[in-house]
C-alpha cells in the first residue's frame, strides 16, 4: 500500500507538470499567432499610410482566416475603432475598465465568456499610424503609438480546450491504471499472506497431526494405493519389529506378521474391517493378540487413495480377561472352602480327642497304639490343610505400617534356614541400605517369603544356593524383591497354572502356598513376575509400591 502511495503521486506530480507543459505550450502557440497577426495588420497599416476605412477593411479582411472569432483596434479608452464587425466600430470595449495597458512589446491574454461562447483573446499596443496622419480627407485623425492603441485578437479556444481534455483522460487513465495496478498489489499481498498463512497453519496442523498420530497407544499405519506404507507410527513399528523408518516405504506384503493377502481381499469385498481379532507373529515368532480395523480410503470424486490400519494390542485385555476369570474361580472356591473347613473342622477335634484318649489305652509297642499315632498325625495334616483353607477364603484387610523391607526379608531367611541347612542350601541376602521403607504387613509379608523360600527349597535336591535381591525399579516406582533358586525350573503349563488353588506338583503339597502369596501381595497392591526354564531355576520377583496405599482391602497407618 506504502508503495502504491508513492506511485501514485510520483504519476500524479509528472501528470500536473505534463498539463502544465503542454498548457504553457498550446497556450504559447496561440499567443504567437495572436503576434504574427498584430504584426501583419502593423505592417500592413504602416505600407499603405492607411486611412481608417483602409483600417477597417485590412482588420475585416484579416480576420477571415479560419479559427479567428474576432480582431479589433481600440484607442486607450477603449472605444472601438476598427473591428471585422463594423456593428461594434465606435462602442466601449466591455472589459476596458479592467484591462490595464500592457507594456511594450508584450502580449497578454485571456480566457473570455462572450455571447457566442469561450474566446481565447490576445491584446497588444498597436504602433502602425504616426498621430499626425490624417485619415482620406475625412477631418478624423489616425491614433497614435503615444495615445496607446490596442490590437484585441479573439481566436477560438477549442485546441486549448482539446488539448486540456485530452491532458485530463489521460491522467484519468493513468490514475485509474495506478489505482487498478495498487487494488492488484494490494489483493496480491492480501491473497500471499493469506496463502503464507493458511500453509502455516497447514504446517502446524500436520505437525499436530502427526504427534498425535505418533503418540497414540494403538498402532497406525496407512498405505498407498499400490499398497506400500507411506505412514507408521512408533505403537505399530514396535508391534512388527521395526523402526518408523524402516517401515516407510516398504509393501504391505513385505512387513509379514499378518495375513495382509486376505485383509485386502476383505477390504475389497466390504470396504472395512471393524474390531477383527487377529493373531501378529511377532519378530521372534511371539504371538500377539491384536483387534484389526481396516477401511479404504476415498475421495469426494470416489478415487482410491490408499488403506488405513489400525492395531490394538489385546495383551492387557486378554490378561485382565484371564486375571477375572481366576478371580471368579478363586472367589467361588474360597466360599465353598470356607463353608467345607468350618463343617470339617469340628469332627476332626473329635476324632482326635478320640485318637489320643485311645492312645493312652493302648500299649505303646503295639499295633493299636501306632495306628493311634497316625490318626493323631493324619488329622493335624488334615487340620492344617483346612486352616491353610481358611486363611485363603477369609476376606481379610491388610494394615499396612512404614517397615523396612531388609528386616522382613532376614526373619523369612531365619525361618527358612532350618529347612535350606538340611539339604545343604545357601541363602544368599544382602541387606540393601539404600531403600526407603515402603508400607507392609510384615507378618503377612513374611508369610508370603517364607513360602517361597521353602518352595524354593523344596524344589531342589542337595546342594544350591537361592538368591534374594530387592531394588527399586528404574521408575524409581516400585520395589522389586526377586527370590531365585538353580532348581529344576518349570514348564510352561505349569507356570500357566502356577498360582491356581490346589495346584501342585509335590505329592506332599496342599496346592494352595503360591495361591496365599498372590493374596497377600495383591493385598499389598503389587504384582508378581514369574520366569522360569527348565534345567536353569526358577524367579519370582515381587513388585511393591513405594509410598502409595493400595485402593482395596488396606489401611495404612
Amino acid at each position: 500500500m506504502g508503495l502504491t502511495a508513492i506511485l501514485a503521486l510520483a504519476i500524479t506530480v509528472l501528470a500536473v507538470r505534463n498539463t502544465e507543459r503542454e498548457k504553457s505550450y498550446i497556450t504559447q502557440n496561440l499567443v504567437n499567432r495572436a503576434d504574427t497577426l498584430i504584426w501583419a495588420l502593423e505592417a500592413g497599416t504602416r505600407s499603405m499610410m492607411s486611412s481608417r476605412a483602409l483600417l477597417q477593411s485590412l482588420v475585416a479582411e484579416t480576420a477571415r482566416q479560419p479559427g479567428i472569432e474576432y480582431l479589433r483596434v481600440a484607442d486607450s479608452r477603449g472605444r472601438i475603432i476598427a473591428d471585422n464587425n463594423e456593428n461594434n466600430i465606435g462602442t466601449i470595449l466591455a472589459n476596458a475598465g479592467s484591462l490595464p495597458a500592457p507594456p511594450a512589446d508584450t502580449t497578454q491574454w485571456r480566457l473570455r465568456t462572450t455571447a457566442q461562447g469561450r474566446v481565447f483573446e490576445a491584446d497588444r499596443l498597436f504602433f502602425a499610424v504616426p498621430m499626425h496622419h490624417q485619415m482620406g480627407g475625412m477631418g478624423e485623425s489616425m491614433s497614435s503609438p503615444d495615445d496607446h492603441d490596442r490590437v484585441f485578437v479573439g481566436l477560438d479556444p477549442i485546441p486549448l480546450e482539446q488539448a486540456f481534455a485530452g491532458d485530463l483522460r489521460n491522467n484519468l487513465f493513468v490514475a485509474s491504471l495506478v489505482a487498478l495496478l495498487g487494488f492488484g498489489g494490494f489483493i496480491s499481498l492480501f491473497w500471499a499472506h493469506n496463502y503464507q498463512r493458511s500453509n502455516r497453519m497447514l504446517k502446524e496442523s500436520q505437525a499436530l497431526a502427526a504427534e498425535v498420530v505418533t503418540s497414540l497407544p494403538i498402532g497406525l499405519l496407512t498405505s498407498d494405493p499400490a499398497d506400500n506404507i507411506v505412514m507408521v507410527n512408533d505403537a505399530a513399528a514396535v508391534m512388527f519389529g521395526l523402526s518408523r523408518d524402516q517401515c516407510r516405504g516398504m509393501p504391505l506384503f513385505a512387513i509379514g506378521g499378518l495375513d495382509w493377502v486376505a485383509i485386502r481381499t476383505v477390504l475389497l469385498q466390504q470396504e472395512k474391517i471393524m474390531e477383527k481379532e487377529v493373531e501378529l507373529i511377532g519378530p521372534q515368532e511371539n504371538h500377539l493378540p491384536v483387534s484389526l480395523s481396516a477401511s479404504r480410503i476415498l475421495n469426494e470424486e470416489g478415487r482410491f487413495l490408499g488403506s488405513v490400519f489400525i492395531l490394538r494390542d489385546l495383551s492387557e485385555v486378554r490378561k485382565l480377561q484371564l486375571q477375572a476369570q481366576r478371580n471368579e474361580r478363586l472367589t467361588a472356591i474360597g466360599h465353598l472352602a470356607a463353608g467345607i473347613a468350618h463343617e470339617i473342622r469340628n469332627p476332626l477335634s473329635s476324632i482326635k480327642g478320640l485318637a489320643t484318649y485311645l492312645l493312652g489305652k493302648f500299649p505303646q509297642a503295639g499295633t493299636e497304639n501306632t495306628a493311634a499315632k497316625t490318626m493323631i498325625t493324619e488329622v493335624d495334616r488334615l487340620n492344617r490343610v483346612v486352616s491353610a483353607l481358611l486363611d485363603f477364603a477369609r476376606p481379610e484387610v491388610m494394615v499396612l505400617t512404614d517397615a523396612d523391607i531388609n528386616d522382613v526379608i532376614n526373619v523369612a531367611v531365619r525361618l527358612a534356614a532350618t529347612d535350606a541347612a538340611a539339604k545343604d542350601i545357601h541363602l544368599l541376602f544382602t541387606p540393601n541400605s539404600d531403600l526407603p521403607p515402603i508400607p507392609l504387613n510384615s507378618e503377612r509379608f513374611t508369610q508370603a517369603m517364607l513360602n517361597l523360600l521353602l518352595n524354593a527349597i523344596q524344589s531342589m535336591k542337595s546342594g544350591g544356593y537361592v538368591t534374594l535381591t530387592a531394588v527399586v525399579d528404574e521408575k524409581n516406582e516400585r520395589l522389586a524383591i526377586a527370590v531365585a533358586d538353580v532348581g529344576p525350573g518349570m514348564s510352561q503349563t505349569t507356570l500357566s497354572s502356577l498360582f491356581t488353588p490346589y495346584f501342585t506338583t509335590k505329592s506332599s503339597g496342599t496346592g494352595l502356598g503360591l495361591a496365599i502369596v498372590h493374596q497377600i501381595v495383591k493385598g499389598h497392591g503389587g504384582d508378581i513376575i514369574v520366569s522360569s526354564r527348565l534345567g536353569e531355576g526358577t524367579k519370582f520377583t515381587l513388585l511393591l509400591p513405594l509410598g502409595k496405599t493400595p485402593q482395596q482391602g488396606v489401611i495404612k497407618q
